[in-house]
């Protein structure tokens, strides 16, 4: 494992900041100390949360609790997985990931920054693992300050987990279009592994014959359809159509 001292001109951070905005503009990123209105570990996590939890809840009262608290962990989820990929995937590197802080409109996380701090090279399933446990790091860092005000169990935020991952992992198709089924299957097996999860989520992967490949069908619902201006998700798993899919199973 070799170790890169940051400096300001560091070019990776640039790299890393250009290739979020590629997948969303709300993925901005900068080099900048934590601001007060943000999250880190360490930092503001109950009063964040809750604050993501409330705005949410406010605006969506006809949801209900099982939305309010999907959505605000997969809010606070998705900026540092995205990242995390796209460091493995595009830049064989990883920055300093536990020490992330992120920001957020009324009802939804935006932006992110880095304080400075190393970034990691080393072999792909070597750095999974070791961002792996950034993130772990990170996300438990989450859930425990959530705990002190409402209670969310750390099942439920391992399937929510698992999910993120595992769509990820089929989003890099986009990326890599020569990626493969089987290795689709043998990437989402590393990322399992790191985050010590089961391979009984593999059964997200199901094979649709329309479109001749493996799509992923989440594990949890993320309970969206409860709110009144939103619908079922395109790979939720209480459809029909994503019910009759069979689990995909390499030859």
């Amino acid at each position: 494992m070799q170790f890169t001292q940051f400096n300001l001109l560091d070019p990776r951070f640039d790299t890393l900041f250009r290739l979020a905005k590629e997948v969303t503009p709300y993925l901005a990123g900068e080099v900048a100390p934590v601001r007060d209105n943000g999250i880190a570990l360490g930092h503001n996590e109950a009063r964040f949360t809750q604050e993501l939890f409330e705005a949410i809840s406010l605006q969506y009262p006809e949801a209900g609790t099982p939305y309010w608290l999907t959505r605000t962990w997969e809010l606070l989820c998705w900026q540092p997985i995205f990242v995390g990929f796209i460091s493995v995937y595009q830049m064989q590197a990883i920055p300093p990931m536990e020490k992330i802080a992120q920001y957020k409109l009324p009802v939804f996380t935006t932006g992110f920054s880095f304080p400075g701090g190393r970034w990691q090279t080393g072999e792909h399933a070597e750095l999974i693992h070791q961002l792996a446990n950034k993130l772990k790091q990170l996300f438990d860092g989450y859930r425990e300050e959530m705990s002190q005000w409402t209670r969310i169990r750390p099942g439920f935020t391992h399937h929510l987990l698992a999910d993120a991952l595992l769509e990820n992992v089929a989003r890099q198709r986009s990326i890599f279009p020569e990626m493969s089924d089987e290795q689709v299957m043998t990437e989402a097996k590393l990322w399992l592994d790191a985050f010590s999860l089961s391979y009984d989520h593999l059964e997200s992967y199901r094979w649709d014959i329309q479109q001749d490949h493996l799509v992923m069908i989440r594990h949890t619902c993320c309970q969206a359809h409860r709110c009144d201006d939103k619908n079922w998700c395109g790979n939720c798993p209480k459809t029909p159509e994503n019910k009759g899919l069979a689990v995909y199973s390499p030859s």
